[in-house]
């Protein structure tokens, strides 16, 4: 049973380092990029001690800081406070994940008192556009044809298969991530953690910007620790077409990876 949860965890790990749009923006390092590594970095760690310890005091750290990176990340701390209680965890015990939200919330409105002389962030206001919404129902056909329909493009260049520059659709990015749905909806964790990763993705899927330039999705990664989980707890063995899916996503992502930093995108 030991040496079948570490080759699960085994093929999660390479497939999350190797086979998502992650590799590309953790070698990309911008300013855009680091938030959304960091977002995974905290999310990781709430995941782990939730399925381990599940102590509340430090599943309120880790979602708090993973919020501070990834504001959209706190619609999915009721995930993980959920995954405490199926840990046996009782509400007078989960409430003790508040104290890491309120430090790390006097430290948000003082750091933006600082900068912003304002309670909020106001970078995205000030960034975004002017004479339309930040965040509307208006823009969720482009977001849905991002995530599931934009491809490469194709032309007589070598080597003839081009990145997009405005993304690249998951399953023609990630197709190992279909996996996710293989987790019973008998079993609670699946609803919370299918939860975690529709909330955490309600901002981008309404967000005026599809996340241009990118190579993948890259508005989505906070919410590929939530889908790991389901494709680790959907694969009760290394079967052929798991195996199939993991290898692909990885050379997908690998050739993309090695295409934009040779030539660039398309």
């Amino acid at each position: 049973m030991s040496s079948l949860l570490r080759s699960r965890a085994s093929a999660a790990v390479i497939f999350f380092g190797l086979g998502t749009c992650f590799w590309y923006e953790t070698i990309k390092g911008t300013t855009w990029a680091l938030p959304m590594i960091a977002a995974v970095l905290f999310t990781l760690a709430a995941l782990i001690e939730a399925f381990g310890k599940a102590r509340p005091f430090w599943l309120g750290w880790f979602a708090a800081l993973a919020t501070l990176t990834r504001y959209d990340l706190a619609l999915c701390a009721p995930s993980i406070a959920g995954l405490a209680l199926l840990r046996g965890r009782r509400i007078r015990e989960v409430l003790w994940m508040a104290p890491g939200f309120l430090a790390v919330g006097v430290f948000f409105v003082l750091f933006n008192l600082a900068r912003y002389d304002s309670f909020f962030d106001m970078g995205i206001p000030i960034q975004g556009p002017q004479d339309q919404p930040t965040f509307s129902l208006q823009y969720l056909p482009v977001n849905l044809y991002t995530i599931f329909f934009i491809a490469p493009g194709f032309d007589g260049r070598f080597p003839y298969v081009h990145p997009n520059g405005m993304g690249q659709a998951i399953p023609l990015s990630s197709p190992a991530l279909v996996l996710a749905l293989r987790p019973s909806f008998r079993r609670p964790e699946t609803w919370l953690m299918w939860a975690a990763a529709l909330l955490g993705s309600l901002a981008s899927l309404l967000c005026y910007a599809t996340g241009y330039e990118q190579f993948g999705t890259r508005h989505y990664i906070q919410v590929f620790p939530f889908l790991l989980v389901l494709l680790a707890l959907g694969a009760h063995r290394a079967d052929q077409l798991a195996k199939i899916l993991i290898g692909t996503s990885i050379a997908l992502i690998a050739f993309g990876v090695w295409h934009i930093q040779t030539w660039g995108f398309g």
